[in-house]
């Protein structure tokens, strides 16, 4: 979702060099309170993008997360169990 979100980005918006996307979570924590906590987190610019979609069209969950996106993050305390 993220890579989609991010070519919809750069190709609606031609001013836009880099983006950081942000996925929220809404978790239950012990107390049974409910909260947003961001489960991952990416950058990425435009330059690489359109490198990706001109030569190699959607690439593949290795090369989004270690090519496409840069500090790609996934947050290890978003898990099925905490979520609501």
């Amino acid at each position: 979702q993220a890579y989609k979100a991010a070519v919809v980005a750069f190709r609606s918006d031609t001013g836009l060099d880099s983006l950081t996307i942000r996925a929220l979570a809404l978790v239950k924590s012990a107390d049974g309170q409910e909260r947003s906590i961001v489960a991952f987190r990416a950058n990425t610019d435009r330059v690489t993008m359109e490198y990706w979609l001109r030569i190699h069209g959607e690439p593949d969950l290795e090369v989004l997360w270690n090519d496409v996106f840069a500090e790609a993050w996934w947050n290890p305390g978003v898990t099925p169990e905490t979520l609501r």
